[in-house]
């Protein structure tokens, strides 16, 4: 494989030459310019440019150190242009494998596929660097060509640093996109599965497939291409955020800061809490002026802020928030009005955690009766509802109620969303969870096992919600008595949960009450007082004294003491249980 790579100026230059048409494909371009100068002596088009230099005295030809990937039936200009605007380092030093150039094209079919297998992909390791180019950039064919997947996996497996890179001459609609609609472009971009993508010869498709299948599946390499995705959406959006943070305009404040919270709230869905806190508070705190005559969007932007509150367990806060949404949003809109089904949900959620399960299950009624009637029952937000109706059964123990609320909200998401999305994955959860406290355990270990393939797949390895999926999949081997396999599951969770929440978060006390509970199993006594100590520490700061979630630690911790023959302290948690 020819390591070399073509410079900035050898670009500016062919596109120059008198065939080249900015408008026509990759694959047009090489019939038109490249095959009528190499054919006669089957030679690579570098080949005619190795010893020439520019103007300046750099050389046209040199050591490659960008790899690009795109798709030869995509347009040549755009490809060109992702070249050109390629930021990293002293631009006049950057070459780019582009295989158009490099590539000698009348034998490129001849190389073997242990070939492209062994030498194709130890050598996109050394470039070090990969460039995708996407175009269109809301639906790009890079990511729908089995050759431009196989060339994502020999970047990932040779540790190179991966560029996402739109055109220029696309930017402005792709920020347009951005600002009026941000959770669509996430969704749409998000929605990847490389098993769909395609090959002009299907022999190559089944050789890659095979590669993939083989060293890294399918669900990983999707994970991997989200995860890229996400993060390039997200640094997008923060360098447009800032560009409107600096806004001196009065008239264009109100949009400005409502896509300064949308990003906010998207920082907030990848994990970035930094950002998403000072988005999200800078939104509130400049909306109060922006939004003056418009309650509706500070309410939103309030409502946002109670979201990551709630992320970080601060529930006293977020509910204020909400409530104060609430309050706006019900100065200017009908009661019936489908956007303050969101925050009566929120609240709801809040009041479910807290054990207010009279006030979460009218907040998830009206929430429902909303939704069915403005959106219908195929609906996402529908089927949220029924989820979080169904949660309220659940804490009440009426199986029977919450196990129809949640199926009927997990056959709406199948439908609608799919099953490889993160809602979906909550319906099996919770599904599971019926069927675990019903101990039905292989049932919920079946179902807790569809959640955490949905998830690892979409959010990636470190979400939150992937760790409680593991923990989930650990509560069903604990119940089947695999105590050990399940202690494993429960550890994993908390090292997850740890790096991504903090060490206090209500959800960390989860973790130690299971690994508590696990160790007295297995006759752990001393382990299981301390995590379930841990545990306890923590829910004390978030939850009253006489919750039921700290009744029960005590309960537990009464139990263990009596099984070791420490009566008094046996019986000091007894009492303190009730």
């Amino acid at each position: 494989m020819e390591s070399a790579g073509v410079s900035i100026n050898f670009l500016k230059e062919f596109i120059q030459h008198k065939n080249y048409d900015e408008n026509i494909s990759t694959a047009e371009c090489f019939e038109r310019i490249i095959k009528p100068q190499t054919i006669k002596k089957r030679i690579a088009y570098i080949d005619l440019f190795k010893s020439k230099k520019d103007s300046n005295g750099i050389a046209y030809v040199a050591k490659a150190n960008v790899f690009v990937s795109h798709a030869w039936r995509g347009n040549i200009q755009s490809s060109i242009d992702a070249m050109l605007e390629y930021p990293e380092g002293d631009r006049k030093f950057n070459y780019f494998w582009f295989d158009l150039f490099v590539n000698n094209q009348h034998t490129v079919t001849q190389n073997s596929h242990e070939w492209w297998e062994t030498v194709f992909r130890r050598n996109i390791g050394k470039i070090g660097n990969t460039l995708l180019v996407f175009v269109p950039w809301d639906d790009p064919i890079v990511l729908q060509r089995v050759w431009c997947l196989f060339e994502i996996i020999c970047s990932i497996q040779g540790n190179t640093t991966l560029t996402i890179a739109i055109p220029s001459s696309q930017e402005v609609s792709f920020q347009k996109a951005l600002l009026h609609k941000i959770r669509g472009i996430v969704q749409t971009l998000s929605d990847i599965d490389s098993e769909n993508a395609k090959a002009t010869i299907e022999h190559d498709k089944q050789m890659i497939f095979e590669v993939i299948k083989k060293t890294i599946s399918f669900n990983t390499l999707n994970k991997i291409i989200k995860d890229e995705l996400r993060k390039w959406i997200l640094s997008k959006s923060m360098l447009l955020a800032e560009k409107y943070m600096r806004e001196t305009n009065t008239s264009k404040m109100p949009e400005c800061i409502a896509f300064i919270s949308q990003v906010g709230l998207l920082a907030l869905e990848i994990g970035d809490f930094k950002n998403s806190e000072m988005y999200l508070k800078y939104a509130v705190e400049n909306g109060i002026h922006a939004f003056k005559d418009d309650p509706l969007n500070l309410g939103i932007a309030i409502n946002n802020l109670g979201s990551y509150h709630e992320s970080k367990g601060e529930y006293d806060i977020a509910v204020k928030l909400y409530e104060k949404a609430l309050s706006l949003k019900l100065s200017c809109l009908d009661e019936t009005n489908i956007e303050l089904a969101s925050t009566m949900n929120n609240i709801g959620s809040i009041s479910l955690i807290k054990g207010d399960l009279e006030r979460a299950e009218d907040c998830f009624k009206k929430t429902l009766a909303i939704s069915l009637a403005r959106n219908g029952e195929k609906h996402h937000e529908t089927a949220k509802a029924f989820n979080n109706l169904g949660a309220v059964y659940d804490e009440q123990n009426r199986d029977d109620l919450a196990l129809e609320n949640y199926e009927k909200s997990l056959e709406i998401r199948k439908e609608i969303l799919g099953i490889n999305h993160p809602e979906t994955a909550a319906s099996f959860n919770n599904c599971g969870s019926v069927y675990y406290q019903a101990e039905k355990y292989d049932e919920a270990l079946e179902n807790f096992t569809k959640s955490f393939s949905i998830l690892s797949s979409v959010l990636g390895d470190t979400n939150p919600k992937v760790a409680v999926a593991i923990e989930n999949i650990g509560q069903a081997l604990e119940g089947r008595g695999e105590y050990k396999e399940a202690m494993d599951k429960y550890k994993q969770s908390l090292s997850i949960k740890e790096v991504s929440l903090g060490p206090e978060h209500l959800a960390i006390a989860e973790s130690y009450y299971s690994i508590g509970m696990v160790s007295a199993q297995m006759k752990a006594y001393r382990d299981a007082i301390e995590n379930l100590q841990r545990c306890l520490q923590i829910r004390e700061i978030h939850l009253k004294a006489r919750h039921p979630d700290i009744r029960n630690v005590h309960k537990n911790l009464s139990v263990i003491y009596y099984n070791m023959g420490k009566l008094d302290k046996s019986e000091k948690h007894e009492e303190l249980s009730k």
